[in-house]
């Protein structure tokens, strides 16, 4: 082996040390060298086993680092689940190994770090940082993007928590472009008085950039901006009551004909308490939502909402991260990939049942 292994240092003209990283795909030999030495190799007749695993990117591996609160069930069922298919699909078509990492708030930082940088060392890591405004961590979860960069690891972010805030690079979901998609729609529809419904906290920034996304709507219609008709139920995650806010809704005069919620959650919710004062929906207010999670289609009427497109999230932060560990050209800027959101029409806004499109 030794021998076979000289041979193709002397035709590339590299140490034996460059020639044995470059079979094993260490990220550490750039694409043009490996190039070389895979095709000294094959010439030479070495290993030619190990040599097609190797270009098929067996031996590398991707990590997927996700916060996955024990007391969240959303988690699970709509943000892991989706995106995962999406890398997974990409992953395997690559033939590059997908390694999970999952953590909790109980989690302390040197436990995180040691989980998921000591030991075997990831090729590429894709983060799913979204904590719960909700959640108290015991370190900033964006300390492990730094340590990332520190230990020269590839690294992709997913979710729009962290956009803008460090040159990192990120796959996010458009917020203002799917609030708008929404809002338009009900403009469309004739609606000029739309109600946007929010909760805490004021300053997440998907909450901000759907209130611009609505605003934009509205000024493309040429329909003023009236802050009666933003109303902001209390509570986070699963534990709001739209009750209070609802009732000041139907006090209004002119009151809203329909109405924008930031989560499907919280559509879900407002649509509970619209029921139970005696308002008939789409008939009495049209009710939009957003995130299309599975229980948007189970609820009576069906909530039409935002698809935020997490699987395909999931597809891009993929092939960015195995671009990345492919690249010989040295990064000079972070890469940000904005996936647009769609629109899912169903029976709660009161488009014509006849021939509604399913997706916009």
């Amino acid at each position: 082996m030794r021998k076979s292994m000289q041979v193709i240092a002397d035709i590339v003209g590299c140490s034996r040390m460059t020639i044995s990283r470059a079979l094993r795909n260490d990220p550490c030999v750039n694409r043009r060298t490996r190039e070389k030495i895979l095709s000294a190799a094959k010439k030479t007749g070495y290993n030619p086993r190990q040599l097609v695993e190797n270009s098929a990117g067996l031996s590398r591996s991707i990590t997927v680092a996700f916060f996955n609160p024990r007391h969240d069930p959303r988690a699970q069922q709509e943000l892991l689940s989706d995106c995962l298919r999406g890398i997974a699909d990409e992953l395997n078509a690559r033939r590059y190994k997908l390694a999970l990492y999952l953590f909790d708030d109980t989690y302390g930082w040197n436990k995180v770090r040691s989980g998921l940088f000591d030991g075997t060392r990831p090729d590429g890591v894709i983060f799913m940082l979204h904590v719960p405004p909700e959640i108290h961590m015991q370190f900033c979860p964006t300390m492990l993007i730094t340590e990332a960069e520190k230990r020269r690891i590839t690294h992709v972010q997913i979710g729009n928590e962290t956009a803008g805030s460090g040159p990192w690079n990120q796959v996010y979901k458009d917020d203002q472009q799917g609030a708008w998609l929404a809002v338009n729609h009900l403009l469309k529809l004739g609606h000029r008085r739309i109600g946007f419904v929010t909760r805490e906290p004021r300053t997440y920034p998907g909450f901000q950039q759907r209130m611009a996304g609505y605003r934009q709507a509205l000024e493309d219609y040429h329909v003023p901006f009236n802050s009666d008709y933003v109303f902001r139920v209390k509570g986070m995650g699963l534990c709001i009551d739209s009750l209070p806010q609802v009732e000041k809704i139907l006090k209004l005069k002119p009151r809203p004909t329909a109405l924008f919620a930031v989560a499907d959650h919280l559509a879900i919710n407002v649509m509970e308490a619209l029921k139970r004062k005696g308002i008939r929906i789409p008939e009495d207010m049209a009710v939009v939502g957003y995130d299309n999670i599975p229980g948007a289609q189970a609820v009576r009427p069906a909530l039409t909402t935002v698809d935020t497109c997490r699987e395909e999230q999931g597809r891009q932060a993929a092939r960015l991260v195995m671009e990345l560990i492919n690249s010989t050209a040295r990064q000079r800027s972070a890469r940000v990939i904005l996936v647009p959101s769609k629109l899912v029409i169903r029976e709660s806004c009161g488009a014509d049942k006849t021939n509604p499109p399913a997706v916009v």
